[in-house]
């Protein structure tokens, strides 16, 4: 497609078809947003399928809210007009139920996930086993409730009081079997004998899976996510909308950029020279991406993160952004390529290196160190980085994982119960008594 905008986003549509027009209005909504609203107006004009697909595609590919909400709107528009598209997603007939469903989160920041399962201690009816899993698969920490009910299952699967990276979404129970009994073993291989008899423990309460799962599970459930990222790999790494995936915002390496920030602050007061141009922070961030993500436990790691994240999003019908996960997530499985060339790892490096930096200025501010007049150190650089909603420390976010009583700066009036014992009302998942042990497993007998 040519790179002026055409005359007719309709006879564009016709000559060149929905895939090179959603293209077209991605690469100029940042740039050009009025020629975006103009084109999709023409294609509701239009009124045809072809037209709603090069909507739909673009809203599933904008990262600028506004034009997102009038892609959406314009589709609302078309299917009241009887112009209606298929869904890609999975089916919504299957009802979640313990008898079928385990209940997992997403990572967070510390590579901690939570599984929820059903189970049936011997004579004690049903009662609901939470296993928190590190990111190396292994038990960090697990709690029985008894006394538990079907109704109470329920209440805990995508609870809309809980965050996004707290939800807890369902997935086949023998995954979710798979899961517990695979950290029970990685766990039991520890020197510690407190811990193999944990995990012996934790094992007996639930039924082993029928199989194993080699990969994650969006490659049985999913397996066209993943073809179609491969088919766009480049396009979809250059996906930077962090704003868009609160999913991933505990991921942002808070404390552990220094080197990065060292460097951005040595551009700024002029004592380093970097190559010319707008994007002298994006060198910093993929070199940071590279030294923090490079090495081979922490690809395995995060890939392993985003194909989760993936099959999350895919199950929440939001196509472009599985696609953008699960294109991480093979980017990082390939030797060939630098993480750096992942656009939400750069940007995750980026935040981090935006909150740095805002710490840093404000201590040299408590401090009364003077910088050069109307110039705070920092202030550059941190026009160019996008830090993303929540630029924190993931030690600092209040997560299922968090100690009992810690809330995020900020988020005083909305964290105003958070008990000792074990239980936050404001998230509702029920925490550790000691989590900060995460070398031992913990399984209450009886409350």
């Amino acid at each position: 497609m040519d790179e002026r905008a055409p005359a007719s986003w309709s006879d564009e549509l016709a000559a060149s078809g929905w895939e090179a027009v959603a293209s077209a209005l991605a690469a100029r909504e940042r740039s050009e947003p009025d020629q975006v609203r103009r084109a999709i107006e023409d294609l509701v004009r239009a009124g045809s399928v072809e037209a709603a697909r090069a909507i739909q595609a673009y809203r599933e590919r904008s990262g600028v809210k506004r034009l997102r909400q009038l892609a959406g709107q314009s589709l609302g528009v078309l299917a009241a007009r009887g112009v209606r598209l298929q869904t890609e997603g999975p089916g919504r007939a299957e009802r979640v139920s313990p008898e079928s469903h385990a209940l997992v989160s997403l990572y967070d920041g510390r590579g901690l996930r939570v599984v929820v399962l059903a189970v049936h201690p011997p004579g004690r009816g049903m009662a609901l086993l939470w296993a928190a899993l590190d990111d190396g698969g292994a038990l960090a920490w697990t709690r029985l409730e008894e006394g538990a009910t079907k109704k109470e299952f329920l209440r805990l699967h995508e609870a809309p009081e809980h965050r996004p990276f707290e939800r807890l979404r369902a997935v086949p129970l023998e995954y979710g079997r798979f899961l517990v009994h695979r950290g029970a073993e990685r766990t039991g291989a520890l020197p510690s004998a407190e811990a193999r008899k944990a995990a012996a423990d934790v094992a007996s309460f639930v039924l082993p899976p029928a199989r194993r799962f080699e990969r994650p599970i969006l490659w049985e459930q999913a397996p066209g996510v993943l073809e179609q990222a491969r088919e766009r790999l480049d396009e979809l790494l250059s996906y930077e909308a962090l704003e868009q995936l609160p999913e991933v915002w505990t991921w942002v390496p808070g404390g552990q950029v220094g080197p990065e920030v060292a460097l951005v602050r040595a551009v700024e007061e002029g004592r380093l020279a970097l190559a010319a141009g707008a994007g002298w922070v994006e060198q910093v961030a993929r070199r940071g991406a590279g030294r923090l993500y490079g090495e081979t436990p922490a690809r395995e790691r995060y890939a392993e993160r985003f194909f989760e994240l993936a099959y999350a999003l895919w199950v929440a019908q939001r196509k472009h952004d599985a696609l953008a996960a699960a294109a991480a997530g093979l980017a990082l499985e390939d030797p060939g390529r630098s993480p750096g060339d992942v656009g939400l790892l750069r940007m995750l490096v980026e935040a981090a290196i935006a909150g740095e930096l805002d710490r840093a200025r404000a201590e040299e501010g408590r401090r009364g160190v003077a910088g050069e007049p109307g110039r705070p150190a920092g202030r550059e650089a941190r026009r160019r980085v996008k830090p993303g909603p929540e630029a924190r420390s993931p030690a600092m976010l209040w997560t299922p994982f968090s100690p009992a009583g810690q809330a995020a700066p900020g988020d005083e009036d909305d964290q105003e119960s958070s008990p000792a014992s074990g239980g936050s009302e404001a998230s509702g998942i029920p925490l550790s008594p000691a989590w900060e042990r995460r070398g031992r497993i913990i399984v209450p007998r009886g409350g």
